[in-house]
């Protein structure tokens, strides 16, 4: 059979205009996702197999496979892949626990966005004077909301665990610090709340504090990684906003929802 060839041109194929398949997911195999996503994304690698495509997966995040479907679905999408990439060691671990995989094709590898390089510190000190930064000379501690662990977590609004536990965070450093605060989003979506909004909702906790600031969420990757390299402290739940404090030596804590 060949997908590509004239006597199949009826059934398109979109794979047989290309020659290899990039996947840069962040994460999207394992028991956080229902099994039907991997299921739905080896339907779509298949077809690229099918028209004899070459299928690597860049550094990301897998596992766990507790549910059988995930497992077996998961094994299919490794099956049919040239190069896979975990980017720490639990999901290499997890991934190297699936039954009868080629553990040949399986490496660990940081993940690529330590290669990225952000813009320069007056770049930085542009957007935080956009964003009403009033005070100079004084330490700043960057905050990077996380809407995914917001809808994960109990609770709406100052009720959810997640804001509860932010607010306790910003309110901790206003008292104990003469720290700016600067919330950071690190995703922008169109037609859905997302970490712009969750960082204005934490604002509004804090009306009428002047040390508690907030990008807008329409800054550019460069702008965002040079702000944060003019933090003295960040508190982290967007896994990049982690990598570029790691990058730049800032130092940093993590607040999360999964292994990665």
């Amino acid at each position: 059979l060949d997908p590509c060839g004239l006597s199949n041109r009826m059934l398109v194929n979109p794979f047989c205009t290309s020659d290899i398949i990039i996947d840069i997911s962040g994460f999207a195999s394992g028991d956080k996702f229902s099994w039907r996503t991997e299921a739905s994304r080896w339907q779509m690698f298949r077809l690229a197999k099918l028209a004899g495509n070459k299928i690597i997966f860049m550094p990301q995040s897998w596992g766990p496979f507790s549910h059988p479907l995930s497992r077996f679905f998961t094994k299919k999408i490794i099956a049919d892949a040239d190069v896979v990439f975990a980017r720490e060691k639990k999901s290499y671990e997890y991934l190297k626990s699936l039954e009868g995989i080629d553990l040949n094709k399986i490496f660990s590898s940081p993940d690529i966005a330590f290669q990225f390089r952000g813009g320069l510190p007056e770049d930085g000190h542009r957007v935080l004077q956009r964003a009403g930064l009033a005070a100079k000379n004084c330490p700043l501690i960057g905050i990077t909301p996380n809407m995914q662990i917001y809808k994960r977590t109990t609770g709406v609004g100052p009720g959810n665990g997640y804001f509860k536990l932010l607010t306790e965070v910003i309110r901790y450093f206003l008292q104990a610090t003469n720290a700016m605060i600067v919330l950071i989003p690190h995703e922008f979506s169109w037609f859905r709340k997302n970490d712009p909004e969750l960082c204005q909702e934490l604002k509004s906790v804090f009306p009428d504090d002047s040390r508690v600031i907030s990008l807008a969420g329409t800054e550019t990757a460069k702008e965002v990684k040079s702000v944060i390299g003019l933090l003295d402290f960040l508190v982290a739940s967007r896994y990049h906003s982690l990598i570029a404090a790691l990058s730049l030596r800032i130092p940093v804590v993590v607040i999360g929802w999964a292994h990665k």
